[in-house]
């Protein structure tokens, strides 16, 4: 199984991606890697729809996300995750997914092969999950337009870094959902 890690925190070692971590660890993973977006050159899409066009194999921008299509490709589960500045996701991980738009081809039909699986993390310094219910049903949204079952771990009330730690009901859904993805056909949807 091909696990693709992916933090949109531009804090290295926060709350984001120690809950990546625990997924990870939870999946069996002992030794990993995390891409962060933040440390990538990724343009926005220009709405160019040059992705679009027949013959096209995909987006037309030279930068690091040609990086990250054949990765994305290739994984079976993406474990992916963001902090929520201003109430949404970060501005990073916002032009990454938007980036997505290139797996649809001049048909509309999608450009990756079934049956992957997501578990996305969402650390918010806020206390109150509840705020941002309209940011989880959204990533379930998008995943779902590319075929994707995302299931989703909110931490909430974790401004600090760190702070993920103390909040050992997160750290254990966190793990148990890794667990999980590797023992399901199926993404368990466990954040309702």
């Amino acid at each position: 199984m091909k696990v693709l890690a992916i933090s949109g925190s531009p804090r290295k070692d926060g709350n984001t991606e120690i809950l990546i971590s625990r997924v990870l660890e939870g999946m069996g993973l002992t030794e990993f890697e995390i891409v962060r977006v933040n440390d990538l050159l990724i343009r926005g899409c220009q709405g160019c729809r040059s992705c679009r066009t027949e013959g096209a194999t995909g987006c037309v921008q030279d930068d690091d996300m040609q990086k990250l299509y054949p990765l994305i490709k290739e994984a079976d589960v993406l474990v992916m995750g963001s902090p929520i500045y201003y109430g949404y996701l970060t501005g990073q991980m916002k032009c990454f997914i938007d980036r997505w738009y290139a797996f649809r081809d001049v048909n509309r039909e999608l450009r990756l092969p079934d049956g992957k699986k997501c578990v996305f993390v969402i650390a918010q310094g806020a206390p109150g999950r509840e705020r941002y219910e309209a940011v989880i049903t959204d990533i379930r949204h998008i995943f779902e337009k590319y075929g994707i079952n995302a299931s989703v771990v909110v931490a909430d009330g974790v401004e600090d870094k760190g702070s993920v730690l103390n909040h050992e009901e997160v750290i254990e859904e966190a793990f148990f959902i890794g667990a999980s993805v590797v023992s399901s056909k199926k993404c368990r949807d466990i954040a309702k």
